[in-house]
């Protein structure tokens, strides 16, 4: 439900970008400089008409968004680019059209080959070709500023232009380690680039996980990716939890597709750590959110047990203690034991969903 909810949002909101977007390019450029159907329609008209023409061209784009581009997101990035932009050219001239043809057909009452004239006399007029131009322009602004949004996670990019972390501070976060199991065979057996096209591939079901989730994502370092919550808006939901097995669900349900593209199907162990930690912007050629502090060892510590004990997720006492009562999740003790590069014991325990049953499977190093 919450899922259906957010697409619904962004669907309004992709909408009401397109209105907004055409009725501010109306003000900029009148419109009515060609001669063409438009100029006979009332002020009143032409706004609408830009208004409709926003809203099937919104609504289009979400419709791609959403079940077109997910579907051929593991094609190869040459091909993907040039069939995304076909698909966004096709939908924008296409939204265009209708709402011309609409006009011509319900308000002035023409006939169908009348409509058909007039709508292809209004393709080659300069409002037509400005509209699309816009409307392409406006379509590669909202893609660039979606991918950089999800890159860097949700509320980030604002912290960057804020200037939030130019000094250091204090915040409270829980981190989730995620690895890919058995890399190093998988890499030798598939060869480096057909291994790295498989990783993009399972960071790419990843990243729409991640979205679900609302996860900001620290780094992806070879096979591994760090995502991370502000604690207080997680320790009730136990995000980081649900997030792992939301993925391990999409990668079931592309299960066929993996071992299609490269005869192998890709399994993931995880650990979960929480606590105080350092957030600052890096100061260099690049800008880099960076987190210091005793969590994150701690966290790749616990991820480096997962193969010796042969488990998939595994949770420090803190991460535990949240779920401890949550009848989703049952929780088992692995081992007390002493971290290594650390002094103190440090208690271990294993997540499962409840409906699933603790047992030993087979696991890569």
């Amino acid at each position: 439900m919450k899922k259906k909810s957010g697409k619904i949002t962004e669907v309004i909101a992709l909408m009401a970008v397109y209105i907004g977007g055409l009725i501010l390019f109306r003000i900029l450029n009148e419109l009515g400089s060609d001669t063409s159907m438009m100029e006979n329609l009332p002020e009143g008209m032409v706004n609408l008409t830009i208004a409709l023409a926003g809203i099937v061209t919104g609504a289009g784009m979400a419709f791609i968004e959403f079940n077109v581009l997910p579907r051929i997101a593991h094609l190869p990035g040459r091909h993907y680019t040039v069939l995304r932009f076909l698909i966004t050219t096709t939908t924008v001239i296409c939204g265009i059209a209708f709402v011309q043809t609409l006009f011509a057909k319900v308000y002035f009452g023409k006939s169908w080959a009348d409509t058909l004239i007039d709508t292809g006399r209004f393709l080659q007029t300069g409002i037509f070709w400005s509209s699309f131009i816009y409307l392409m322009l406006f379509s590669i602004i909202l893609s660039l500023f979606k991918v950089v949004h999800y890159h860097i996670g949700p509320g980030t990019m604002l912290n960057f232009i804020s200037g939030k972390y130019r000094i250091p501070q204090e915040e409270d976060r829980i981190f989730l380690f995620i690895d890919l199991k058995s890399s190093t065979t998988i890499a030798e057996q598939l060869g480096h680039a057909r291994y790295s096209r498989f990783l993009n591939t399972c960071f790419n079901d990843l990243a729409e996980v991640i979205k679900l989730h609302q996860a900001e994502i620290y780094q992806f370092v070879g096979d591994e990716a760090v995502l991370t919550w502000r604690t207080d808006t997680d320790n009730k939901n136990a995000k980081c939890i649900k997030l792992f097995y939301d993925f391990k669900k999409r990668l079931a349900q592309n299960r066929e597709l993996y071992l299609e593209k490269f005869g192998i199907f890709p399994e993931f162990k995880a650990a979960a750590h929480t606590g105080m930690v350092s957030a600052s912007e890096a100061q260099g050629g690049k800008r880099e959110l960076l987190y210091h502090g005793d969590v994150l060892n701690t966290c790749a510590r616990i991820l480096e047990l997962c193969s010796r004990y042969k488990k998939e997720l595994l949770l420090s006492e803190s991460v535990a203690d949240w779920i401890r009562q949550s009848p989703n999740y049952t929780i088992q003790h692995v081992e007390e034991c002493i971290l290594r590069g650390k002094e103190e014991y440090t208690s271990v325990f294993e997540v499962f969903e409840a409906r699933t049953t603790a047992v030993d499977v087979p696991f890569g190093i």
